[in-house]
């Protein structure tokens, strides 16, 4: 554990939740979402060949959500639970939240991590603040309704 507490998950909000209770739960999270620029997606959406990764992007996402809005627990847990929905810099890279405090195995980050991509331009990354956009950008291109770029 190294000094953590432990994380009491309510396992239901794993089920799945629809793209309106989806979309109710990133603004629970309480960051002011931005919509994320054309170059920006482009870059992500370019390094999947399939909509099957797309599709386990997307799902990375809104295990994400779901961990940043169901923590419960005891006084520590929930001091916890407070930092995470109250003290994150919405500024923060995905990718970096994602490895450092969620603690993801990077097989489910590395497709965050833009930096190689953008060739350190930290004007390309995917930030807290754009995974509303994010979200629904992924569920227009799995659905067909981005099929190409100009």
């Amino acid at each position: 554990m190294n000094g953590r507490s432990r994380l009491r998950i309510k396992w239901d909000n794993f089920e799945f939740v629809g793209a309106k209770n989806m979309l109710r739960l990133i603004q629970s999270i309480k960051i002011k979402q931005d919509i994320l620029d054309y170059e920006t997606w482009h870059l992500f959406d370019k390094q999947f060949e399939d909509n099957i990764q797309r599709k386990h992007a997307l799902t990375t996402i809104e295990a994400v959500t779901a961990l940043l809005c169901s923590s419960t627990g005891n006084h520590q847990e929930e001091q916890k639970t407070q930092y995470l929905h109250h003290r994150h810099n919405p500024n923060e890279s995905l990718w970096s939240f994602m490895q450092n405090k969620l603690r993801m195995p990077p097989d489910h980050c590395h497709a965050f991590n833009l930096h190689q991509q953008a060739n350190g331009n930290r004007n390309r990354e995917i930030q807290l603040r754009h995974l509303q956009s994010l979200w629904n950008q992924l569920v227009q291109r799995i659905d067909g309704e981005i099929t190409q770029y100009q």
